[in-house]
């Protein structure tokens, strides 16, 4: 019968021990390999040749099973069980930081949603609008891209009376913000202010803060009847930084009504 080699004596060994973990398996392993070593060199020296040496010191150690069902018995299987547990509760601990809304996962998903979804936040459009119009419209704000997805219009009676004006319709916006890079936070998108031809500020928006993936928001401005294109405006902290104009289409706006 051919004799075992030193790795497979190790396995035949490491098979009866279950209750070792990963790190004391390595130590039997070469606390074996090292006596195995020892004997079949102190044979050699005595005059067996290599082949000889290496069968005599296997068969030599005694019965593989027998010597790992003895080791097995010495070990606790408390800090095998404690290592699972751990490990376990990293795994879990290591998802849950990585799925958790604002986690690097989650903002990177978001992210890339915001990027090349058709519809990629569930927000509706007032029920009343008298026209929408989807739109991938992006303008870059430092290292973030705001892209508008769909514009809408409603009638509504409103009157700035600061400013002295009245009009029949307001403008919905819907848009979205995101990172160049998909890994980092979205910033919110700030302050939207929205200008007619005539360049007059006809509308705001809040400028909250927020940390996403994706910032999306729905916002709604006056507009006066016949102004074929409103310009909207991202000014962080109330200075300029970027603009984005949209065509508005009156002519199907009198189909739809």
């Amino acid at each position: 019968m051919r004799a075992m080699s030193d790795q497979e004596f190790c396995r035949a060994v490491l098979d009866q021990i279950p209750r070792a973990t990963a790190a004391e398996r390595e130590d039997i392993c070469r606390e074996l390999m090292e006596h195995l070593e020892d004997h079949r060199e102190a044979l050699m020296e005595g005059g067996l040749d290599e082949a000889a040496a290496q069968a005599r010191s296997v068969e030599a150690m005694g019965d593989a099973g027998e010597i790992g069902r003895q080791w097995n018995a010495r070990l606790s299987p408390l800090w095998l069980w404690v290592g699972r547990v751990c490990r376990a509760a990293a795994i879990l601990l290591l998802a849950a930081l990585l799925i958790r809304p604002g986690s690097i996962l989650s903002c990177a998903v978001d992210s890339l949603q915001a990027r090349w979804c058709d519809d990629p936040v569930e927000s509706a459009i007032h029920p009343d609008a008298v026209w929408i119009r989807e739109v991938d419209l992006r303008v870059q704000l430092h290292d973030q891209v705001i892209r508008v997805h769909r514009v809408a219009l409603v009638e509504d009676d409103w009157i700035d009376m600061q400013a002295g004006r009245q009009g029949t319709y307001q403008l919905y916006v819907q848009a979205l913000s995101y990172a160049r890079n998909p890994f980092r936070p979205a910033l919110s998108i700030w302050g939207m202010r929205c200008n007619g031809e005539d360049g007059k500020q006809v509308g705001a928006s809040p400028s909250p803060y927020n940390l996403r993936g994706a910032d999306a928001r729905t916002m709604a401005f006056p507009l006066e009847a016949g102004i074929s294109t409103a310009v909207i405006t991202f000014a962080p902290y109330g200075r300029t930084a970027a603009t984005l104009s949209l065509p508005i289409s009156w002519e199907e706006v009198s189909h739809a009504s």
